[in-house]
């Protein structure tokens, strides 16, 4: 996908790759040069960050999982039929209970890394809930009820695993209540007859940022770092967060192009993605729109570095608000290697 790009140290990315003090705001993650384990390193970025704590988002997410099989007996919901064909004795030994596992657990890690051992495991839960959203109707009400303030902090009933206390739902004026009610908007979202036709690339975009949850990522990357803004903190730096989301729909249709293609040729899948959408609007084939889509990649980090060189100039913002915009460029950059070393996207896996 290209080689891998040589920036200067004084670059506006560099915080990426500088070691964590315990004294400093980064005290819960480790700085990952990819190339230094083989992977292709197509970006401005010198480096992704990851949460220490993966081993805990993993045994989190493996009870959700083990949760989630005894709902589907408990309740006869729906769950994706290989649920059904696991060993009770062992949490995760379907294959692709284990893909789902390995794959929320890689998201979570490399996309909020400064994310608190509590705060890492329910991330990677709510990012797990993403991607089997059809199991989550037994629990909309009580989500709905704790983002509404309507009941104390509590262990769902119906899935003992996923439990949120009062002290983390009240912790920065209730950020975690935020992310609960954008997880339930997106859920409603996904209900609605999807759309496939776009006025342009902005309309695309924006339109994909509903469908993969961007709310809920954006305000799950600000819960983890425990950044409490108020509502005008967040609207002076939300052309960057924005910018920093485009990044991540473009990367995650890239390296996800593949995949979603088979899935749409073979099961008759909804194809929304950004790589389809070049193919069709310009007429040509995929490896040219895939092309261009990598330099689009490219196209919106000079664009946050644009942007946060001319925040800076002005010198307006508060720390929070900094931090804010440092954690969504490690969110972009996370999730690129997330996306590059991801099994869900073809990546090889090495068991």
């Amino acid at each position: 996908m290209g080689p891998t790009l040589v920036i200067p140290l004084n670059h506006i990315f560099s915080f990426l790759q500088v070691d964590p003090v315990p004294s400093t705001s980064h005290r819960h993650d480790i700085v990952i040069h990819p190339p230094s384990f083989g992977v292709p390193w197509p970006t401005t970025f010198p480096a992704a960050r990851q949460c220490r704590y993966w081993k805990l988002a993993i045994l989190a997410c493996e009870e959700l999982v083990r949760d989630m099989r005894a709902l589907r007996t408990q309740t006869n919901k729906r769950l994706p039929d290989w649920f059904s064909q696991s060993n009770a004795a062992d949490p995760t030994s379907n294959h692709k209970e284990r893909l789902l596992v390995d794959t929320s657990v890689s998201a979570a890690i490399y996309m909020a890394p400064n994310s608190a051992p509590e705060r890492i495991q329910i991330i990677a839960q709510l990012f797990l809930l993403l991607w089997t959203h059809d199991v989550v109707d037994s629990i909309m009400q009580d989500l709905l009820s704790l983002s509404r303030k309507e009941k104390p902090g509590a262990t769902l009933e119906m899935v003992p695993s996923l439990t949120f206390g009062s002290e983390l739902l009240d912790d920065c004026h209730g950020l975690l209540r935020v992310v609960l009610a954008h997880f339930c908007t997106w859920v409603c979202f996904t209900r609605e007859q999807q759309r496939t036709n776009f006025g342009d690339l902005r309309d695309y975009l924006d339109y994909r940022a509903s469908d993969i949850a961007a709310d809920t990522v954006s305000s799950c990357v600000r819960w983890g770092n425990r950044l409490d803004l108020q509502t005008a903190e967040l609207a002076s730096v939300q052309e960057v967060v924005n910018l920093a989301m485009d990044h991540i729909i473009l990367v995650n249709d890239l390296f996800s192009f593949n995949r979603e293609k088979n899935a749409a040729v073979e099961e008759g899948a909804l194809f929304l993605n950004a790589v389809h959408y070049l193919e069709g609007v310009l007429g040509v084939h995929s490896p040219l729109a895939k092309d261009l889509t990598m330099q689009l990649v490219w196209d919106f980090e000079s664009k946050v570095t644009a942007k946060i060189r001319h925040l800076r100039q002005c010198d307006r913002q508060y720390s929070a608000q900094w931090r804010y915009l440092d954690a969504m460029v490690e969110a972009a950059a996370g999730n690129l290697f997330f996306s590059l070393t991801s099994v869900r996207y073809g990546a090889k896996r090495h068991d």
